[in-house]
């Protein structure tokens, strides 16, 4: 036998390729790939028979391997291998061949079933040649990433199901002999592959668990990699842990928990086997990421679940990391709900939570059942123990916590625990995960009640440093707030040796899921319900702090903290915005050519583009990895120009594109196969394309040319306009035949492929601004998600109804189906009440969704939505009347003949979904023109649809349904009240400005009775979940005073008072019309002030403006600023605020920079007004010092979503 430490010095490895998520059984068909996954998916699995392999001795069908490996390549996804002997199956169906058998090999019938004897010499010798074939063909095939050892049933280590073990033990098998088979096939293994990471599916085992202890430890001494099967979210019988017992070390994990540091470890995990659910897969995931996972087996079921989607990117990012590579450390709050030597404590990796730590013992709840009787074997008994109901003598602490149901997090959490005098909780950094400025801690916690929490560290002033503190609101969410640190020491010097620690501050408990320590951010995977994944690395200069172990630790004490409000500088506040950077590159790209119109360009290495638009480009960008509600501060757009068919300049206009194309089948004529461009060249307005460019540039030579879309892609990421990229089209000019040629994404050169650039930042929900001269700015929007569907939360808003060509006058609005039929004699109407959204809102997203019951025959049905144009009753609507008494213009509906949606139905019993944003918006400006839509199946003939009505009672949960996802602007109109005509001498209207503004407008009226004051702006500050806001100043609110008078308007002059005054133009009442658009643009998005010795002070000017837009009006009314961090940058306007801007106006504002001390300062100014573009009213500074101390920035994450 060799030894250990030499099998280990002969076959010493690389630890693993490509680590990450691979596909369980991966069939190469259902679009599994990363190209339709980013982010989630890295490679693909598969095992054969080894009868189909080598049906006859040393005849080889690789090409079963190889074919599919090729189809693997191609979807650029390394693979996993794996060969079977035994799969539980009928003899006829012989895994292992049928020749090993005539050649001598005995087997036992067992139970029906045919196993080989695998212990026997001439089996191994035959499986052995096998082996080093597969070998000699895959060993150093760089498709193959990795591969499973093949022992016993489905290759692991037991040798069959445990019905068969009498009968196997009569046939000579023991403990003994299959671990010493399982170990000479693992030898077979290593000897064979000395290229490849090897896995032994090691969980099974014969008749003791402690055979598993033996020939992991003896595998682990060849490099051979440890695989567990059974991804599970929790377990008993996983970690013998007690050296006096005699199964120690001979737990499931114990293995793992062993060899981690040695050898390479993978998990294997499937819907429903052991996962039954989302929550069940989220906590699977994080139980084998905390062992240290280099690659995740997965089941299609996991990987297609949407719901998995956030935990899935979270652990594809840490897989196959070590404590040196790792881009976070994270630990998450969890107890076994089981008893009998189960896995105890958190999940997690470098970094820990300490119970131990005095005033930090913490308390273990769950929203699940307790406490059962594991020892109660009657499945009758009432305290039976059911899945993973909570079972007597585990460490969880409360069990039916009601407030946490349904949520993953809470499936099981930990809290502090104040009463019993355990108010914090402390976390302790790997010494080795070493970390340079800034840091990023991200907090997940429980929203539930109104105290407020504090996090704590180690910083360079004191262990003790406050991060912040938190707020909560009582909203019964997981929340999530992020603390970037900037002279972070995590030196071990806080109690009991912690890096940091969480203090509740004794006005309330915490509940805390996950704690994340990013050296890179953007990493978090989503909280239920909602969250905000942070952005990008900060504008803050890098500190280098140093680990010592030197300094005392000390004893946490209830120390005076600042506070999120109006404090003096120094103090930390909340910001605005979590920064973010990504360079986008193209994930499609082609040219459409009018004299080739028939010709697709979509592989070709360059793009083309003539001025008089003979020739134009079509691009889109993957934006997938910036979160919705990110607010685009930039977007350039890069082409490489590498070829101009004259040196002469071009005008090339970069248009919105409206439909969806494909890459690899547009032309001039269509969009993709079948489907024609409204106009060639995607020049239909608007059915291809939006009528005004985005940008517009002039090409003057080769090299790098850039377009501005910033506001374009705030469109396509808040979902407001589907991402169908751009068309760039040349504006005919003085050089009409010119041509420029850029390179595409297929470009062999990499770095000259077009780009997005795109600089971003995710607001709070409420902003606390540093005060200037101003009141209280609102808060900045938060979009806000509701589902309209009859029956949920009470709505009872929605119509539908079939119509029916056949039965002209039969009304179908109480049944519980709505028919389409392919030639359009079936349709459907349905519309839902909007009047509980804003009439002021801003509608980002509105998808109606409808359930198809049945279909005939089994084919897919193309289904167009309609906006409808007269008003209909579902209790009467027929045919040929829309409601009593009113026929419809036309029969059967009057409607707009261009779809508002386009889709198609290729199934039943899932959820169809039509994007209906601009309808929705249209509806909320104007509530009387909501009618709803037309649904039709047009020009397919005798196919039936059936869908689920809002009377439908099988499913409730299947009634149409709009989900609408919209955001208030940051600041209101409030009506003035109506006041009544009082005969009187008419006064002038006068605005003074005073240090407390007040204003008062008195306009004239008409010799009407009474009259209704115009709707006025109050600055009101709107406090939101999560933030303490400033003290407000007294708001401007207006005091109308009318006479009856024989003019019929107001006038407006500016009085002489001894107090300075402000004529604010032709229109004295700042307005905010909600049919029009309010914008706003500034002269300069980034100032830098260079360097300035401290203490002196320079001025920079910035102009303000309200873009000349075509559906601009009222005014732009800023109501005041603020300063992400507020201590070197200031902001001056002659007049303070609020500043009222007419449209096609600008006003000037001077922004001074004096830096207090010597350093590199960088802030950001942030804008508040009534504009739909807040990010445009953004400009980032800079200003050079030396040395300073940086204070925390607290990034704060609330409910809302994407």
């Amino acid at each position: 036998a060799r030894s250990p430490a030499g099998a280990q010095a002969q076959f010493s490895a690389p630890r693993v390729p490509a680590p990450g998520i691979y596909v369980f059984q991966d069939d190469g068909r259902s679009g599994l790939t990363p190209a339709n996954y980013p982010g989630i998916i890295v490679g693909g699995h598969q095992d054969w028979s080894w009868s189909a392999l080598e049906p006859a001795e040393g005849q080889y069908q690789w090409g079963l391997i190889d074919t599919w490996l090729d189809n693997q390549e191609a979807a650029g996804k390394p693979a996993g291998i794996a060969v079977d002997t035994f799969r539980n199956e009928a003899p006829a169906d012989s895994a292992t061949p049928l020749w090993v058998y005539s050649a001598g090999v005995p087997s036992a019938y067992c139970g029906g079933k045919r196993i080989p004897h695998y212990w026997n010499p001439l089996y191994q010798q035959k499986f052995g040649n096998f082996v080093r074939a597969l070998a000699a063909r895959y060993d150093n095939d760089p498709r193959v990433a990795w591969v499973q050892i093949s022992v016993g049933m489905y290759g692991e280590t037991t040798p069959a199901e445990a019905s068969a073990n009498d009968c196997l033990k009569a046939a000579g098998l023991d403990s003994a002999k299959w671990i010493a088979t399982v170990n000479a096939i693992t030898d077979i293994y290593r000897q064979a592959f000395r290229n490849k990471p090897l896995f032994l599916q090691f969980a099974p085992r014969f008749l003791s668990p402690c055979e598993r202890r033996e020939f992991t430890n003896y595998a682990a001494s060849l490099g051979v990699g440890l695989k567990h099967n059974g991804l599970a979210a929790d377990a008993d019988a996983t970690v013998i842990n007690d050296p006096g017992y005699s199964l120690y070390q001979c737990g499931a994990y114990d293995p793992i928990l062993l060899h981690w540091t040695e050898v390479p470890i993978a998990w294997e995990g499937t819907y429903p086997y052991y996962l039954a659910d989302s929550t069940l897969a989220y906590w699977g995931i994080l139980s084998g990421l905390a062992k240290h996972a280099d690659y995740l087996v997965l089941g299609r079921q996991i990987i297609t679940d949407t719901a998995n989607a956030d935990i899935l990117r979270f652990a594809n990012r840490l897989l196959g990391q070590d404590v040196s590579t790792a881009p976070a450390a994270w630990v998450a709050l969890r107890e076994s709900g089981f008893y009998w030597y189960a896995e105890r404590g958190n999940f997690g990796e470098w970094l820990t939570q300490d119970d131990t730590v005095p005033g930090g013992d913490t308390r273990a709840i769950t929203w699940r059942d307790g406490f059962c009787n594991p020892q109660q074997t009657s499945r009758t008994a009432q305290d039976y123990c059911e899945g993973y109901e909570i079972q007597q003598g585990s460490l969880v602490d409360e069990v039916n916590v009601s407030y946490l149901a349904g949520t993953k997090e809470g499936w099981i959490t930990r809290r502090t625990d104040q009463a019993s005098g355990n108010p914090y909780m402390f976390f302790k950094l790997d010494d080795a995960f070493t970390t340079t400025a800034p840091v990023t801690i991200t907090v997940t916690y429980f929203d539930r009640g109104y105290d407020a929490w504090e996090l704590k560290y180690d910083g360079a002033n004191s262990p003790a440093e406050s991060a912040g503190i938190v707020y909560k609101t009582n909203t019964g969410t997981w929340k999530r707030v992020s603390f970037v640190l900037y002279d972070a020491q995590f030196a071990n010097r806080g109690p009991g040796g912690s890096d940091f620690y969480i203090d509740c501050r004794d006005d309330g408990d915490e509940i805390i899921h996950m704690v994340v320590v990013e050296r890179q951010p953007a990493l978090l995977p989503t909280p239920t319900p909602t969250a905000t994944p942070a952005g990008g690395a900060t504008s803050t200069p890098t500190l280098t702090p140093t680990r010592t172990a030197t300094s005392s630790a000390v004893t946490p004490t209830r120390t005076p903290t600042p506070t999120m409000t109006a404090a003096p500088a120094g103090t930390p506040t909340p910001t605005v915005p979590a920064t973010g950077r990504d360079d986008a590159p193209a994930e499609a790209d082609t040219t459409l050519d009018l004299y080739q119109p028939g010709v697709n360009f979509g592989a070709n290495p360059m793009l083309q583009v003539v001025e008089d638009s003979r020739q134009e480009i079509l691009l889109r960008f993957d934006l997938s990895e910036i979160p919705r509600d990110a607010i685009i501060t930039s977007a350039q757009m890069y082409l490489y120009f590498g070829e101009r068919s004259a040196v002469d300049t071009i005008t090339a206009a970069v248009y919105a594109v409206n439909r969806h194309w494909v890459e690899y089948e547009a032309t001039w004529g269509q969009a993709a196969v079948g489907q024609a461009w409204s106009a060639g060249g995607a020049n239909g307005v608007p059915g291809d394309r939006r009528g005004e460019p985005a940008a517009i540039t002039l090409l003057t030579g080769l090299g790098w040319a850039s377009w501005d879309i910033t506001a374009l892609v705030q469109e396509w990421v808040s979902g407001a306009l589907p991402n169908e990229g751009v068309l760039i089209r040349g504006e005919a000019g003085v050089h009409p035949y010119v041509r420029y040629s850029a390179y595409s994404r297929e470009y062999v050169d990499a770095g000259k492929r077009p780009y997005l650039s795109i600089s971003y930042f995710i607001p709070t929900p409420t902003p606390t601004p540093t005060p200037l001269y101003t009141p209280t700015p609102t808060a900045s929007p938060v979009p806000t998600t509701i589902v309209l569907q009859r029956g949920l939360d009470g709505y009872q808003g929605v119509r539908d109804t079939s119509l029916d060509a056949w039965n002209p006058n039969q009304v179908h609005g109480a049944e519980d189906a709505l028919w389409l039929r392919g030639d359009n004699a079936l349709r459907v109407l349905v519309a839902f009440d909007l009047s509980s959204i804003p009439p002021y809102a801003t509608i980002l997203q509105a998808t109606l969704s409808i359930w198809p019951t049945y279909r005939y025959p089994s084919q897919s049905m193309i289904i167009t939505a309609h906006r409808v144009t007269k008003a209909w009753d579902e209790a009467a609507a027929t045919w040929n009347t829309a409601r009593a008494g009113v026929p419809w213009q036309t029969p059967g509906g009057d409607y707009d003949t261009t779809p508002a949606a386009v889709q198609t139905a290729s199934n039943i019993n899932t959820w169809l979904n039509f994007d209906i944003t601009s309808l929705v918006a249209d509806w909320v400006r104007d509530p009387a023109g909501n009618f709803g839509v037309l649904l039709l199946g047009p020009g397919q003939g005798s196919l039936y649809y059936r869908f689920a009505s809002s009377e439908y009672t099988v499913s409730p949960a299947s009634r149409p349904k709009l989900q609408i996802v919209y955001q208030v602007p940051a600041v209101i109109p409030t009506a003035t009240p109506t006041a009544t005509v009082m005969p009187t001498s008419t006064p002038t209207p006068t605005v003074t400005r005073t240090a407390t503004p007040t204003a008062t407008y008195t306009p004239t009226a008409t010799a009407t009775p009474t009259w209704t004051a115009t709707p006025t702006m109050t600055w009101t500050p709107t406090p939101t979940a999560g933030t303490p806001v400033l003290t407000p100043t007294s708001t401007p609110t207006p005091t109308a005073t009318a006479t009856s008078t024989a003019t019929p308007t107001a006038t407006a002059t500016s009085t002489a008072t001894p107090t300075a005054t402000a004529t604010l133009g032709p229109t004295p009442t700042p307005t905010v019309t909600p049919a029009c658009e309010v914008r706003i643009a500034v002269s300069r998005r980034s100032i830098d002030f260079g360097s300035l010795p401290a203490g002196r002070t320079a001025q920079e000017e910035v102009w303000v403006s309200f873009p000349p837009i075509a559906n601009g009006c009222a005014n732009l009314v800023i109501t005041g600023a603020s300063f992400v961090d507020g201590r070197a940058f200031r902001l001056a306007h002659p007049t303070g605020f609020p500043v009222v801007i007419p449209r096609g106006q600008y006003e000037s504002f001077a922004i001074a920079f004096s830096p207090p001390a010597s350093g590199v300062w960088s802030d950001m100014l942030v804008i508040f007004s009534n504009a739909v573009n807040p990010a445009d009213g953004m400009v980032a500074l800079r200003g050079a010092g030396m040395g300073r101390t940086l204070l925390p920035l607290i990034l704060l994450y609330a409910g809302g979503g994407r």
